[in-house]
């Protein structure tokens, strides 16, 4: 049984395969799958560091740190656990809300306060 192919194809065959052994077309398809799966992780940590730098070029001026930052990782598609660690941030800190207590304490000062005029 023969089988014809396009001449082009055989072209591009001979051009790329031509004076090769079949190991070293084995170890080239090996190579070029190594490479795929290389650009593939090279271009997932590239994002995540872009990712970073956006997220930490932010200035905060406030003394609380943690929650805007917090609030811009839960913005990303990124693993939580890497940016927390790079800036020792619990990753409790992303998941609780940020409680405001100089209300609560000026409210039970002004009680006590009211209690007892003198202190």
């Amino acid at each position: 049984m023969m089988t014809h192919c396009d001449i082009k194809t055989d072209y591009n065959w001979k051009s790329k395969y031509g004076g090769m052994e079949a190991n070293d077309v084995k170890r080239l398809k090996e190579l070029e799958e190594e490479k795929r799966k290389l650009k593939k992780l090279f271009a997932a940590v590239s994002f995540e560091n872009h990712a970073m730098k956006a997220l930490f070029a932010k200035k905060v001026s406030d003394g609380r740190v943690e929650q805007p930052y917090a609030q811009s990782l839960k913005a990303t598609s990124l693993s939580v656990i890497k940016p927390c660690k790079l800036i020792s941030l619990s990753q409790a800190t992303l998941y609780r809300q940020l409680l405001d207590w100089g209300n609560k304490d000026h409210e039970t000062l002004d009680a006590i306060q009211a209690r007892h005029p003198f202190i």
